[in-house]
């Protein structure tokens, strides 16, 4: 049956020597015991929450859309974790702190089918209380041959009075994706329907009209929940929700930070991803109660430190009104000396580009995407640039062109949904 599906639940696990390998893990089956996810196994030992160790997780489930798409998102293993699937290797992902995407439609029968996920922790990777283990949710997804991939609108607004202009920006994938499209619905946070303007439409690129959206604050976050439909010979084969607020932020040098029109002192904290004594499984009450204490404590924004944060971090944020800084661009001011490569899906670099424009106009930009003429003047002129912006598809294709460049920093923008641990790009993206 089509959907997205929270998977929890009918895990086992089993803890090893470091190192331990899957020939081994499976001669173990017996050993395995039950557990919930998220799970953390070095909290259990408070006296050794940095032991060496291989964990190994189990679970076997019937499966019967055969003639379907299936995919397996985590959104945290800490760390270096492979996925087999009926005994074959799946994909694998070193980092611990980033959400990721495997499609495991060739890997399952029709029936019984055992999904088996390997973690191997080896201290010290981190100077701070990292946890180990499937710490964050786990999904599992059936789609059609045709299909929405994961995260797959970029949503944009922009002021213009007291109304705001809606940008959405979408990605399809599959068999026809060029005979499919999407159709977008905005509900308020009663779940009555708000009118769509169309302004704009340029291929998988729309912008609407929102006239006088409720605005997102502090103090009043509201949220509105935008319904992307995928049709197909017009009929819906996936549907996909996501919440978002409509506000406006103006970083002033002299004045400081307004939303909405307001000045806004931030009153900020750093949040490690642990939740102290309960370890590092990600609990969204327990989130919620500390975000709830910090509130009283006077706090508006978070940062999270140092890594991606589980999605439902941000969506508490969103949620509870604690504004999430722009992290990234404000580190790359501070790097105006040096060279920086920021890699991202093509339909977010000019993205990119507004907000550093908006938020860090002294940055000079160069973009890299289109006639290799340009890319080679940009290449060949990289010290007059603050930063290289380009996309995964042009890094690939072109990546002789970047023999004997050094970047001092380098961002992946949703490395995440790189979900093909095969392909040329993963392989050029380990390279950087």
């Amino acid at each position: 049956m089509n959907g997205r599906y929270l998977w929890n639940e009918n895990w086992s696990f089993l803890k090893t020597a470091a190192g331990t390998i899957y020939e081994e893990a499976v001669k173990r089956k017996q050993e395995f015991v039950p557990v919930d996810i998220p799970h953390d196994w070095l909290i259990y030992d408070s006296l050794n929450l940095y032991e060496d160790s291989t964990g190994w997780y189990l679970k076997r489930f019937l499966y019967e859309e055969t003639e379907k798409r299936a995919f397996l998102t985590f959104e945290g293993i800490y760390m270096d974790s492979t996925v087999y699937v009926n005994g074959q290797k799946a994909g694998e992902w070193k980092y611990g702190y980033s959400t990721f995407t495997l499609e495991i439609t060739d890997y399952l029968q029709k029936g019984e089918n055992e999904i088996l996920v390997s973690a191997c922790f080896l201290s010290p990777n981190s100077r701070w209380y990292s946890g180990a283990g499937i710490y964050r949710d786990v999904w599992f997804s059936v789609k059609e041959r045709t299909y929405l991939p994961e995260n797959p609108v970029y949503i944009s607004t922009e002021q213009q009075g007291e109304d705001f202009f809606l940008t959405l920006q979408y990605e399809v994938e599959g068999d026809r994706q060029k005979d499919a499209e999407a159709v977008f619905f905005l509900c308020d946070e009663k779940g009555e329907e708000t009118e769509l303007t169309p302004v704009k439409a340029e291929g998988r690129k729309k912008k609407y009209l929102v006239r006088e959206p409720k605005r997102w604050d502090v103090e009043s976050p509201v949220l509105y929940t935008l319904k992307t439909q995928l049709l197909l010979e017009g009929k819906v084969i996936q549907e996909e929700r996501e919440q978002f607020g409509f506000r406006d932020t103006k970083f002033d040098p002299e004045r400081g930070f307004f939303l909405n029109g307001r000045h806004v002192k931030l009153n900020g904290v750093c949040e490690h991803h642990d939740l102290g004594a309960l370890g590092a499984a990600f609990n969204r009450s327990a989130m919620k109660r500390k975000f709830r204490i910090l509130k009283k404590m006077g706090v508006n924004a978070v940062r999270g430190t140092h890594n991606m944060m589980a999605p439902g971090f941000t969506e508490l944020a969103d949620e509870m009104g604690l504004g999430k800084t722009i992290q990234t661009i404000a580190f790359l001011l501070t790097q105006k000396e040096k060279t920086s490569l920021i890699i991202a899906p093509t339909s977010l670099i000019y993205n990119w580009n507004e907000e550093i424009e908006k938020f860090a106009p002294s940055l000079k930009v160069g973009i890299i995407h289109g006639s290799n003429k340009d890319k080679e003047e940009i290449l060949k002129n990289i010290e007059e640039y603050n930063i290289i912006l380009t996309t995964y598809g042009t890094v690939r294709n072109s990546f002789e062109l970047y023999n004997n460049i050094i970047f001092e920093n380098i961002v992946l923008d949703e490395g995440q949904n790189i979900n093909n641990h095969k392909s040329q790009i993963s392989n050029i993206v380990k390279i950087c």
